[in-house]
This record gives C-alpha cells, structure tokens and sequence, in this order.
C-alpha cells in the first residue's frame, strides 16, 4: 500500500477524524497548539504501529516489556514499524554524556584498550611487560627474608556467584583464595552475592622469600601468571602491601603494573576504570572556593571570606586571623591584602592549606586545662579541609549555601581512573579527545593515519567513529562536546542526538515520528536538519513530523493542518496535501499565513527610553570568555545566535543565580562573573523553562494556577457546607474526606492485564465525578465541584466573572490563548506550549511590581502562528507595565518584535561565546557579522 490510512480516530479532543498520508514521505501536521496533531501523530499512528508490533511477540516476551494501550480509532492500515523520536528520550543520568549517547565512547574505548600505548600513571615512563624470571628476580632483591603469598588474579572485579569454579579450584588441590580481600579456606561454603562485583586470587603458595628458595618461587611464579592471565600479586604475611606484576605491562621504576588493557578500563561506569574519589561521575558535592569569597576586593581580615566571624574568628574552629597572619607570613601573603590582589600561592593556602609543608607561627589556646605561647611546627589544614570535617548538616545547615557540584580533585572532572588517563593514542589521552567538539573530534579522527597491524586492528573502529560524528554534524550539533552531560542537554538537542542515531542505523521501511525537530535550532541551521530528514526519508522510510517551522512546511511532501481552533474547537483535519494545495485552501489558518494574509504583527514602534541596564561584566563559563554585555530595563529584549553560541550559558548559569542571590539577600560571589550592576534596579525574578507543570494526573491547569484553592475556599463558605461544617478540603481529590475513596479521587480506576495493556474503567462508586456523594451535594449556582472541574476556562470565566480572586486566574490563562482547556484536564495530556503557556499565565494573573524581570527559555516552543501572535501579545502588556521581558528565541517573529536584541556567536562551541551584534533588529540586521 502506498498509503498510511487512519479512519476514526478519537483520542483526546479527535473528532472521529479521517486521513490518509502517503508513505515514504515526508509529511508535516500543524495547526494551533491543542488542536489535536500530537493526539493524531503520536497518540494514534505512532501507538498503533507500536502495539502492533507488541503484539506480534510472544504472551511471555510481553510480560517484560512496556504495554501499550490500544488508540481509540476505528481501523490504521498501511503501518510500517513506528519509531519515536521525541523531547524526553535521552537519559538524564549523571553518568550520561554526548559520548555515550552516540556509542563514541564505546568505540573510543575500543581503540584506546587495543592500540593506546600505556605510561605509568605515577612517574610517567612507559610500561614494559616482566617476563617471569624476572619477576623472580624481583621479588628475591626487594623483599628478601619477608614471609609472603603469592597469589594468582582469577576473577577480577565481576559478578556471579562463583560456586563451581570455587570447586574445581578445590578439586585441582589449591586450599586457599583470597576473595574481596579475605583469605578463606576453599573447604568452607563459601556463598558468594550474584549482582555484586568479586575479585578472586588464588594462593599459589606461602612462603618465606630466601636466595635458597628461589626454584620453588620460581615455579609458583609460572603457575600464578599462567592462572592469572598474565598477572601475579605478592602479598607479605600481615596481608597488606600488595605488588602486582604482569607479563604483559609493568612500571620500570617499580610503581607497580597496569591493569589489563581492556575496554572497561576506559569506561567510568566500570569499578575498574572509574575515578575512586568521585566514582567516576567527575563531580564530588562540597565546599566551594568561589561560594566562599564573599568581596575578592576586600582583604580577609576585612571579610574577603565567608567563613570567618565578625570578631576574625573561623567558624567552629579556635583559628583567628591573627594565627592566619603567621601562616601566609611563610607563602609571602598577608591578611591585610585584598583577596584579589593576594598570590594564587597564598589564596590555595588558605583554601586547601599548606600540604606537608611546616613553618612556625605564634599559637595561643584558650582552654581551662591549659595555655601555651611559643613557637611550634604546625601544618594548616586549609579552610575547606576544616569546613568539610566540621559540616554536619544537622547543626550547619546555614553553610549549604557554601556548597555546590565541583569537579573531583582526584581526576579533574575527567571521571577515570588514573591508569586509565595514563594511556596514549596518537599522543592524546583518552579524557582529551572527549573534552573535544563533535567537529574538531571529526577531523582528529580523519587525521589519524595507521600503518601494518595497527591498521587492521584500527580501520573499522575509526570508520565507525567517524561515521557516527558526521551524523551529529550534520543535524546541527558540532558545538557539542562529547563528554557533555546529557542532563545539560536541551530538548531539541536530545531530540536530534536521537535523530543523528537513527540515521546510523540505516534502516529502511520504518515510520518515524518527530515531535518538533526544530526546537533551540537558529535559522541558520534548519537546511542542515531538513537534509537529515530527507536523507532518512530518501532511503525508503516514512517520516512524520509535528512542527509549526515555516521551512519545515513549505519542503514538506505532505502538509495536514489539524484546527480550526484548539480544544473543543479542534480536533478536526481542516486541510490536508501539498504545502501548495494547503496554502490556496480558503478555510486553512495555517495557509493563511503561509501566503502572507496573514501575519504576526509587529509593535508600530520600539521602546528606547533608557531606564537603566543589567549590566554583566566578565562572565565567563563554558565557551563564554570574559563576555560583557547589557540587558535595558523596561524592554522586551531577545537573545539570539546559532546553538551553542552561549545564550543559555549567559541567561541561566549566570545572570539568573546571580540576580536570585541577590534578591535572597545571600551576598555570595556572582555565579560566573566578575559582578553584575543594576541589580538594586529589579525587585522580582520570575523564570519559566519548559519543564511539564506536573507528573501526576491528578495536576491540573486549576491547581497549578492556584485557581482551585479559591474555589474551594468559595464552596466551604456556602451556607450548606457550613452546617455541614464543611471545611476545604472536602473538596480536595488529593485529600481523604470528601473524595470518592474507592478510586481515590482519580475518578477512574486502572485494572492490570497481565501482558496484555492496563484497561481504565471509570469508577462504579462516583461515576467518574471524583468526589464522595454527599461532597456533589453542595451546589454553587447549581454547579458541583465536578461540574466546575468540567469547565472550560472560557466557560468558567463567564461563571465566576463577579468573584475576582477566580476571574483574575481565569482571564490571565483566557489571556495566553488557552480558554479551550478543561479546569480539571490532567496535566500530563497537556503539550509542551500548553504547559509553558499555563506557567506564564500563573505569573500574570500575580501582580507585577513593574521591577519584575521575566526570563522565558523559547516561549514559542510548540506554538503556531496564531499562538505567537497571542503570546507576543501578553509579554508586550507585561512591558507596558514597566516590567523587563528577557526571551531566548530563534522564532524569527519574535526576533523581529522585540525591542533589543543581544545576538552571541559567530559560531557553536568553542566558535561562539562572543558578542556578534546588540541594538534594535534594524540595527542588528545592518551588522555583517550577525
């Protein structure tokens, strides 16, 4: 079949729609957010194909896997497999990065493990491989007269039980082992943790280390590196002091052998190859140095630091900064000099303290059992040693705010172990070509040339390397690095590490889905995206995309605008065809702007009047270098570039902390900066992100807004309830009482299937109205709690237009372009344009202090035309009212709307980071550069 045909498809607001879409293409559904094109997409192609493919596995294979509920439609035919490719796909797990996303890292690992060239991590020299009569040697000249074990590494850091090699161990004569450390005897019943990891030595032989028994070590030498692959530990009789040899790789100078080439040396999610001190996540959580130095231009006996009293005393400690004073006396410092002017030697001294180093100074204590005045030789711990051994976060607490996620002393944040950062391809360690962009990693990977064996080992390996970066490349994300945390990552750039994974994968006949490729990625970059995306088309696949991108649309092969409206008032396939076809349909919205009928409207003129600036000087985090720029109060001001030019890095990791330090009266450091002015100009933060309003269905629009806590306090006031004495939260579904307690408020109860999907019935109790019977008794205008909850907000907005703390709450979400959504619609079926639009109506409908400065992270993220025009409408109001409006945006519409523009680049990554251009759009669009 040629074509995807859906018939009656009637999940959430789908009104029995009908559509056919042809496969191999690429189709784009639009229409206004809440229209129903993600229920059509995802919730009905893409669920369907999924379930059916489900279901093709075996009863027992689906017991393990996810269920999928069956979409309510009438009949799909024409289905391929459905892939998925959305916002919230990517591990937000520590321990995720770039690298691990892609596979690279498995591959990086690879070639380190079979081709790196070890050195010894302590000294440097590099490793040789001890043949067993030298190790004899060895042993004979350095522990001489010594009892000892030898012992033979059977099992190394891996799980299982262990039971029958412990027993044919046993059977060929060896009596004891050494196992997690401890020597038992291989006659016990030894039981052994299946999932946790077990390092297992053989005892070889015990004796005593003499010239005269050089024969009989010899042959347990040549026994233990046969037992041990390669590897061999002498141990002395107190059972400490462990000196491992290897056949294979061994330090000359004596510092020991490496562990055994092996990819899991180079992973940081192994035991082996992680960083003891941070277990391989590259962050310890403590104190830190910059949280601490509360004015750097202050000296310390004037209070540079946090941490000391007014009285110059540390705090829960005897040192004064008297005693300070004779401590820096020996590293040429001294308490009298501003911070920022005192030597780095002397501020890591009284930071991390002296090391083995001893000098003298003057030290008095004042204790009742007695009182010393002489010179003595004392080494100083350092004030974050002193804190980190005093911090309990019981009696404390008030130094939290001195502590944050700072990269591990024993690695540097580069999350491996030293033997593993000991290793060399190529000259680059393995760390150093993971601190490397996608881009510049591409071309170190073509630039490595291989001769003879290496060449055979190495050829497939850095084929697959490079094919893998170029796929990131070519979606867009060259700036990434690869040991960049997935946590950091934006949705759109999760979206399309997945997309570049896909295309990898070289898969033919499948379908695709794609919500919003597009989000966080600059005009510039849309054409790299759109030739992924027919490349992946081009090969024999079906790609469908939920998108709003102009661009997108009009290179479509297939065009379905799903509307009119949104809500109630959609749910239907106004249009559907070419993007030409949809473009000339008089009853398509989405046609209307396409062709120009309509447009976003821009302001008849820019705000200029100067009152005032955030001014930030020096910021300087990730690729931002010392970067000084100004944000005008009083205006609606976007910040634009290319993605990762450092327009999240300037707004949220440094000008957002620091402004909410201040206003929390904090006084620590400015995050990232040198300092920020004009601060004292804004008495109010409010930043909205894209995070979901809520995880539960039991969220909503009108608990989110705080809608229904007047409501309930509006139905406990009523004469009825208070002869009932009713209080408010009887009409809560979160709280016993007034709830139906047999599905406990949720209104329908979910019956598990077995392997089969979950089947929700609505409950039998209260008939899907939430609430206890007695509870739907008390009737406002004849309206239940239920009745309000089934509202719409532009239905409620008429009801409750003479109750103002309601309206207010009402009129902000009217406002925002959402008066189609249901007061109680759960919030987890609500689109991410809904969700963010829910947010900043809940910041509107509060009164503005006309010095609030607002920070939206892509506002028009899931937004049509139609919605850009509402939104721009209520940030320009919040303007108008003296308020500061500061947007991240690449929406070209908005760009052209605002009143100032900070545009950051010229490039990603390392490329970006610097000011390209500031000043109205017609200004900016004159700069070459931008």
């Amino acid at each position: 079949m040629s074509q995807v045909v859906v018939r009656g498809a009637r999940e959430h607001n789908l009104k029995g729609v009908d559509l056919a879409f042809p496969r191999d293409a690429l189709t784009t559904f639009t229409g206004v957010s809440g229209s129903g094109k993600s229920s059509l997409a995802y919730h009905t192609i893409y669920q369907e194909g999924q379930r059916r493919f489900l279901e093709s596995l075996s009863s027992y294979a689906r017991q393990f896997l996810g269920r999928m509920e069956k979409p309510k439609v009438d009949h799909v035919e024409g289905l391929s497999p459905t892939v998925s490719i959305d916002q919230k796909s990517t591990s937000h797990s520590a321990r995720s990065t770039v690298g691990t996303l892609t596979e690279v890292m498995d591959f990086l690992r690879l070639c380190w493990s079979r081709l790196g060239e070890p050195s010894c991590p302590e000294c440097g020299a590099d490793i040789v491989a001890w043949s067993p009569d030298k190790i004899v040697d060895a042993v004979l000249a350095d522990h001489d007269g010594q009892a000892a074990m030898l012992l033979a590494p059977v099992v190394r850091e891996r799980k299982g039980e262990y039971r029958k090699e412990l027993s044919d161990f046993a059977q060929r004569g060896f009596v004891r082992a050494r196992i997690d450390g401890v020597v038992r005897r291989l006659d016990e019943d030894i039981q052994l943790e299946r999932y946790v990891y077990h390092t297992i030595e053989l005892v070889v032989d015990r004796l005593t280390i003499q010239k005269g028994a050089r024969s009989r070590l010899a042959d347990a030498v040549e026994q233990a590196v046969q037992l041990g692959d390669g590897l061999c530990t002498l141990v002395d009789s107190s059972g400490g002091n462990d000196r491992l040899f290897s056949t294979r790789r061994s330090c000359p100078n004596g510092h020991g052998a490496l562990p055994e080439m092996e990819p899991r040396l180079f992973s940081f999610n192994s035991p082996i190859g992680a960083c003891p001190d941070c277990d391989g996540v590259g962050e310890t959580f403590g104190f830190a140095p910059e949280l601490l130095v509360r004015d750097s231009s202050l000296t310390i006996r004037e209070g540079a630091l946090h941490v000391f009293t007014d009285e110059g005393r540390l705090v829960y400690g005897r040192l004064t900064v008297d005693h300070l004073q004779s401590v820096l006396e020996a590293f040429d410092g001294d308490v009298d000099t501003p911070w920022k002017k005192l030597g780095k030697r002397a501020q890591k001294v009284v930071l991390h303290g002296s090391g083995s180093k001893k000098f003298e100074f003057k030290w008095q204590r004042r204790t009742a059992t007695f009182t010393t005045s002489g010179r003595e030789k004392v080494s100083f711990p350092g004030v974050l040693s002193h804190l980190e051994k005093v911090y309990r976060p019981s009696r404390a607490r008030h130094l939290d705010r001195y502590r944050a996620s700072t990269p591990c002393a024993g690695c540097s944040g580069a999350r491996l172990s030293d033997a593993a950062r000991a290793v060399r391809f190529e000259g680059r360690t393995l760390p150093e070509v993971l601190a490397l962009s996608v881009e510049d990693a591409l071309h170190w990977v073509r630039g490595v040339e291989l001769h003879g064996n290496a060449l055979r080992i190495g050829k497939d390996i850095l084929k697959e390397i490079d094919r893998r970066l170029t796929f990131l490349a070519d979606v867009g994300l060259g700036y990434l690095t690869l040991a960049r945390r997935a946590a950091t990552l934006s949705g759109g750039e999760s979206q399309r590490i997945r997309l570049a994974a896909q295309v990898g994968a070289g898969l033919r006949g499948i379908l695709y889905v794609l919500d919003e490729p597009s989000i966080g990625l600059h005009a510039r970059d849309q054409q790299r995206l759109l030739k992924t995306l027919e490349a992946l088309r081009d090969r024999g696949n079906t790609v469908v995309v939920v998108e709003h991108d102009e661009e997108t649309m009009e290179r479509s092969d297939f065009l379905v605008d799903v509307g009119p409206e949104a809500g109630v008032h959609g749910g239907e396939v106004v249009s559907a065809g070419t993007p030409e076809h949809v473009k000339d349909d008089p009853s398509s919205m989405t046609g209307r702007y396409l062709r120009g009928d309509l447009q976003v409207p821009m302001p008849a003129e820019r705000r200029c009047e100067d009152l005032g600036a955030l001014v930030v000087e020096g910021a300087a985090h990730h690729n931002l270098d010392g970067l000084t720029v100004g944000v005008p109060l009083g205006r609606l001001t976007a910040v634009t570039g290319v993605s990762g030019s450092g327009k999240s890095t300037l707004v949220h990791h440094v000008l957002v902390p620091t402004v909410k330090d201040h206003l929390a009266g904090k006084g620590v450091a400015p995050a990232h900066c040198k300092r920020v002015r004009g601060m004292d100009q804004v008495d109010k933060l409010v930043e909205i992100n894209q995070k979901p309003i809520g995880r539960t269905p039991r969220s909503n629009p009108a608990t989110y807004t705080d809608v229904w806590t007047h409501v309930r306090d509006l139905f406990a006031m009523l004469p009825e309830s208070r002869l009932r004495e009713y209080k408010k939260g009887r009409f809560s579904f979160n709280v016993a009482g007034g709830r139906c307690e047999e599905c406990q408020g949720a209104g329908v109860k979910t019956l598990e299937m077995n392997f089969l999907a979950p089947v929700e019935v609505v409950c039998e109790e209260c008939a899907g109205a939430r609430f206890h019977a007695d509870t739907l008794e008390i009737r406002f205008k004849d309206k239940s709690v239920y009745d309000v909850l089934e509202m719409t907000v532009e239905e409620a907005c008429g009801f409750f237009a003479d109750l103002p703390k309601i309206a207010r709450g009402l009129e902000a979400l009217m406002d925002v372009g959402l008066g189609y959504l249901k007061l109680g619609q759960p919030s987890t079926t609500l689109s991410g344009g809904e969700a963010q639009r829910v947010k900043l109506a809940t910041e509107l409908q509060r009164p503005a202090t006309g010095r609030t400065l607002y920070i939206l992270d892509e506002p028009t993220t899931g937004l049509h035309f139609q919605d850009v025009a509402r939104l721009l409408d209520a940030l320009q109001r919040l303007v108008e009212q003296g308020n500061t409006v500061v947007v991240i945006e690449h929406n070209l519409d908005v760009v052209r709307a605002a009143d100032y523009l900070i545009d950051l680049g010229p490039e990603g990554g390392a490329g970006g980071g610097r000011l390209v251009a500031t000043g109205t759009p017609e200004e900016v669009a004159d700069v070459d550069g931008s």
